[in-house]
């Protein structure tokens, strides 16, 4: 029914909508990239450890039918109650055509200490190809969507390095009037809230404003 995505992206973003659930998958018509072999072979050689362990897996369908299987199998990569969960299935026999090779991988993700970007409706492909090392071969581009911390971080330290470039000078000067008191320079300076880039985060940040310092977090 979306006619144009950009517009209804921009329309979202304007009007402070949160997106708090997105699937996006990829269709292997012939089963040649991506099949459920490929997928086993993929989770063993860690193809979908997004960093720290492997994720836990699941199975449903016919498994015991192995090859043969007329109705479909589907390995479930994660646990969707932590935001993050992978589907690669048999979406052919799944249908009914017994023979199929169509197999469909499909990424959800969910606003589960996640925040969920706009640009997904735009550029879907390249999330999914950055959601996992394995798919990485379906677009040049990668992107990701981070974890609330992760993405609160990389905010807060881009706003750190805007006000550097645009303020810095002047605090520099602000120093050398007042002598040297930081307390000076910063009482002059301070307004209440914080940065619209960090909104999507705020409700962590205000809990525990400390998360952001990379030094305390043992961030490197």
């Amino acid at each position: 029914m979306v006619q144009d995505w950009h517009a209804l992206a921009v329309w979202l973003e304007s009007n402070r909508a949160v997106i708090k659930r997105v699937d996006v998958a990829h269709d292997d018509f012939e089963g040649k990239a991506v099949s459920i072999a490929w997928a086993i072979d993929q989770y063993k050689a860690d193809g979908f450890n997004a960093g720290g362990r492997k994720p836990r897996h699941e199975v449903f369908g016919d498994w015991l039918e192995g090859d043969a299987s007329v109705k479909g199998r589907t390995l479930g990569i994660g646990n969707r109650a932590s935001g993050k969960y992978a589907r690669i299935y048999e979406k052919g026999k799944q249908l009914g055509e017994g023979t199929s090779a169509w197999t469909r991988v499909e990424v959800e993700w969910r606003a589960q200490d996640r925040y969920i970007p706009c640009d997904v409706l735009v550029n879907p492909g390249h999330y999914l190809a950055g959601a996992y090392p394995c798919l990485a071969f379906l677009s040049e581009q990668q992107s990701s969507i981070k974890t609330q911390a992760k993405g609160g971080q990389i905010a807060y330290d881009s706003a750190v390095d805007h006000a550097k470039r645009h303020c810095g000078k002047i605090v520099n000067l602000m120093l050398a009037v007042h002598g040297g008191d930081y307390a000076g320079v910063v009482d002059g300076l301070i307004r209440p809230g914080y940065p619209s880039r960090i909104d999507p985060f705020s409700y962590q940040v205000r809990q525990d404003p400390t998360r952001l310092d990379r030094e305390l977090a043992g961030a490197s």
